[in-house]
């Protein structure tokens, strides 16, 4: 079993190490076996929960710029408000 934590850590990893593999074998003509070749990802659920288009309006109308205002430990003062998003 692997030492990663999460299922897109593994999948991550083991594509970032099948692609290096592959391009020593490919590119800089290393004879070496690619082991990664065959190994299987694992299956990334995605989350099932969304906001509804009644409610996601109601979030929307409800974000005003006068609550943006973000005051830091060092005192400093940024506006979080961002009016493209």
């Amino acid at each position: 079993m692997p030492l990663c934590k999460t299922t897109l850590t593994y999948n991550h990893n083991n594509k970032a190490l099948k692609n290096f593999n592959s391009y020593l074998i490919d590119k800089k003509k290393y004879l070496i076996p690619n082991y990664f070749k065959d190994v299987s990802l694992k299956y990334e659920n995605a989350n099932p929960i969304s906001v509804n288009d009644s409610d996601f309006i109601k979030l929307l109308d409800n974000i005003l710029d006068i609550d943006s205002v973000h005051t830091f430990s060092t005192a400093e003062r940024k506006n979080m408000n961002r009016p493209y998003t």
